[in-house]
């Protein structure tokens, strides 16, 4: 469990051992051992007795895993502090552009190349009727279009819903079905068959030309 005071990992079972309930600053709960000294940031709650005692202690109290400051900054309708994914490609494609932002089996992906790509994508799925509240099916090998088409949905405002290859043509229709999504970025080679909404193959010889009008 990771903590801003100490990384508190569960402690491994010892037959007859008696344990402690503790309890980080961040309302966060565990379990130690009994009588040894506690890690930086924690402290007993106290409960003590066997393993399952305090588990069941854990279980009863805690009703809610997350840090407390993310549970007030929910309450308080603030978001969590951070850039989005699509922010900081933006900012490291403009302070770095050539620096490598994803490498992989046989290509290297530079941020300014990621970003140029995921713009070109963002623009042509918006043209597509893809925005806010829409919901897109990325069916691709892990090549660099994987990573351009994925930033590119986030930021045409739209969910993106990953699919592996690898998965049964029946598996990938129903999870296509279930999830409700309306458009497909695919591969030839991967294309479940049997989806209703909008498809486009990144391999399909109209859509680099498409791509390169946006």
């Amino acid at each position: 469990m990771h903590t801003s005071g100490a990384t508190l990992s569960e402690p491994q079972t010892v037959a007859g051992a008696e344990w402690c309930v503790v309890l980080n600053g961040e309302g966060q709960y565990s379990l130690w051992w009994a009588g040894r000294e506690l890690p930086v940031g924690w402290q007993a709650e106290g409960t003590s007795g066997t393993r399952e005692r305090c588990l069941a202690r854990v279980q009863e109290v805690w009703a809610d895993p997350r840090p407390a400051g993310l549970r007030r900054r929910t309450a308080e309708g603030v978001s969590a502090p951070g850039e989005c994914v699509a922010g900081i490609v933006g900012r490291l494609a403009l302070r770095t552009p050539g620096a490598v932002a994803v490498r992989g089996d046989g290509f290297a992906l530079s941020f300014g190349g990621l970003d140029a790509a995921s713009n070109r994508w963002a623009r042509y799925l918006r043209s597509l009727g893809v925005g806010r509240g829409a919901l897109v099916g990325v069916l691709l090998g892990r090549g660099a279009e994987l990573h351009a088409v994925t930033l590119g949905v986030w930021k045409a405002g739209a969910g993106c819903l990953p699919l592996d290859p690898e998965f049964p043509a029946g598996r990938l229709r129903a999870l296509l079905a279930v999830s409700g999504a309306r458009f497909l970025v695919s591969e030839v080679a991967y294309g479940p068959g049997g989806f209703e909404g909008q498809v486009r193959y990144v391999d399909d010889p109209e859509v680099p030309g498409a791509l390169a009008r946006q």
